[in-house]
């Protein structure tokens, strides 16, 4: 019995001050892995935004690549918005942009945020459809959302229902196109913010007379090269330049 006399417990004060340094050091513990998931959390999405956005390059480059040098056609029934472009010399376009050849793409297909079109060649059909490898292609920029727009080629009108539309990337504050013409070299004064290029266009003047006038139909057809501009939430201010193997 007098060992067991002789042993001493903790005291109320220690037990307390043991439970309040439990608690501090849970606390800190929870705040170091509640940042620490969400630095993990941030750089996931980050490493998501730049694989969508190396999605949306290789898209772009398979579209642009094979860019038919073909006119838009007319629609096989009733008329369409570039009408007014079958009485021109220089025809119609090859490629449109947001207000290339001074109309409003938009309005052009009924599409809201659209910011370039064209058709393209090559799409393939493993499925052995009876259908035109031919597609139109459209991006555009709705809420924030980038979309690629398809149809089969059919002589259908410009304004008819996609056949499907694939959300590419999320948090785009900006989209916007270069194009340089064939033939030009590429400094800052080459490169047309709208495609084909409106007649007040410093490169559609460039050229006088007869030169002028073939450069034109050459421009309404396809630009040597495109350039996009993204501005991301997410990633900032990225740009690529394509080259486009369709161009004379």
């Amino acid at each position: 019995m007098t060992a067991f006399c002789g042993q001493r417990g903790f005291t109320l004060i220690e037990l307390l001050i043991a439970m309040a340094l439990t608690a501090l050091i849970g606390a800190m513990s929870y705040r170091f892995l509640d940042t620490a998931m969400a630095v993990s959390e941030q750089g996931s999405d980050v490493l998501q935004q730049l694989n969508d956005l190396e999605r949306v390059w290789l898209l772009m480059a398979a579209d642009l690549q094979q860019a038919s040098t073909r006119p838009a056609a007319k629609p096989a029934t009733g008329v369409d918005a570039l009408a007014v472009t079958d009485l021109q010399p220089r025809g119609r376009p090859a490629m449109l942009s947001l207000a290339g050849g001074g109309m409003f793409l938009p309005s052009t297909l009924q599409r809201p945020g659209a910011q370039l079109w064209f058709v393209r060649a090559g799409w393939s059909n493993p499925l052995q459809q009876r259908r035109s490898e031919l597609q139109r292609v459209a991006y555009r920029v709705v809420d924030g959302n980038l979309y690629r727009d398809y149809w089969p080629e059919r002589n259908q009108s410009l304004t008819e229902t996609p056949a499907g539309s694939l959300r590419l990337l999320q948090n785009v504050e900006a989209l916007s196109f270069r194009f340089l013409p064939v033939g030009a070299l590429p400094g800052e004064d080459a490169w047309s913010r709208e495609w084909p290029p409106v007649l007040n266009d410093s490169v559609s003047t460039a050229a006088p007379g007869d030169d002028r006038q073939a450069n034109d139909e050459l421009m309404t057809r396809l630009p040597a090269a495109v350039e996009v501009q993204l501005q991301s939430r997410a990633l900032g201010n990225i740009s690529r330049i394509f080259l486009l193997a369709g161009a004379p």
